[in-house]
């Protein structure tokens, strides 16, 4: 049967065990499988990462770097007591993983980030067979109709250009430092447009640089008299702190991964464009994990677990999927 899985609000933890994932706890190991800006992280937590991402924490301003970090190579197994572990590159943005574990009577993969069908940047997504799967429910919609990836860049340098023209100077793009800012960097200097990136974005483009991202040689760090004929890059996170006039912010572009945040600022309509890079697991994806770790038991941990059940079972009508809640006690909006 399996150990308990137990979901809290940012990740989920090994009942019994000192194990968690995505939910820093101090004296308890936590296996880290990506950056986020809405973890908080106690003081003493032991956090477990992938090589690239620990390079990542160790320049994020979120307080990472007061933690300790134990670095673990991808593809590379060690052992904690009678457990062997094992991280696997995700396929998403720098830095993420999926974690297996495996015990003398059960084995278990989490990965909340892994996209098999996809060609990231980085390196491309490794899987293990496991007993048990966890999948975090971070989308509203499994089907949603993601636009093209190249259509949305082709779209996105278009607009820039048209505006160039008409105004003398780019509209400035936000987006997610880590991920879509690599992936916006990249297509625009291969087309020999100059880009400048906020201080954050650059230290992270550099990391991806140093794992071996053909970048190219268009992008530096954003200075504020010297990048008029640039196109600027900057997160939401910086995005205040940037002394710009208010022509400068005439034309924002919104770029974003995540459909709950593109939907969100979709309905609100500050941007005067938006594009969307998708960054999580699809349906399709799920579906090829699934058969590629040949699980018995999946378990569903995040905020969308009821979509992810009803539109996983129409797809795989005899897989056995399980619901996993703090307390081990569903919310309203779960049964509803």
């Amino acid at each position: 049967m399996g150990p308990m899985i137990i979901s809290s609000s940012t990740g989920c933890h090994i009942e019994g065990s000192l194990f968690w994932f995505d939910d820093p706890v101090p004296g308890d190991i936590c296996f880290l499988s990506a950056m986020s800006r809405e973890r908080i992280l106690p003081w003493g937590g032991k956090l477990m990462v992938s090589e690239d991402l620990g390079r990542i924490l160790s320049i994020s301003s979120q307080g990472y770097r007061r933690n300790n970090s134990v670095v673990c190579p991808y593809q590379h197994p060690f052992s904690i007591g009678s457990y062997e572990i094992e991280f696997l590159p995700a396929g998403a943005a720098l830095g993420s993983a999926s974690i297996h574990v495996r015990s003398p009577a059960w084995s278990l993969l989490y990965a909340p980030h892994a996209m098999p069908l996809q060609k990231p940047l980085t390196a491309l997504t490794a899987l293990k067979k496991a007993d048990i799967l966890v999948l975090r429910a971070v989308s509203p919609n499994l089907r949603f109709p993601s636009p093209h990836r190249k259509e949305q860049l082709r779209s996105l340098v278009e607009y820039s250009q048209s505006f160039y023209a008409k105004h003398d100077f780019y509209p400035l793009i936000v987006c997610d430092a880590l991920g879509c800012a690599q992936e916006i960097t990249q297509y625009l200097g291969e087309l020999g447009i100059k880009v400048a990136l906020s201080s954050q974005i650059y230290q992270f483009t550099k990391l991806y640089r140093e794992a071996g991202v053909d970048l190219g040689s268009c992008w530096s760090h954003y200075h504020q008299k010297y990048f008029r004929r640039k196109v600027l890059i900057v997160s939401p996170h910086s995005l205040a702190r940037l002394k710009l006039s208010a022509s400068f912010r005439r034309s924002m572009i919104y770029v974003t991964g995540d459909l709950s945040s593109y939907q969100r600022h979709k309905d609100q309509g500050a941007f005067e464009k938006l594009y969307f890079l998708n960054y999580h697991s699809t349906l399709e994806d799920i579906e090829a994990v699934i058969a590629a770790t040949s699980a018995h038991r999946v378990v569903l941990t995040g905020p969308y677990i009821r979509h992810y059940k009803e539109q996983l079972h129409s797809r795989i009508p005899s897989i056995d999927l399980m619901s996993s809640y703090p307390n081990r006690q569903p919310t309203l909006a779960d049964l509803m």
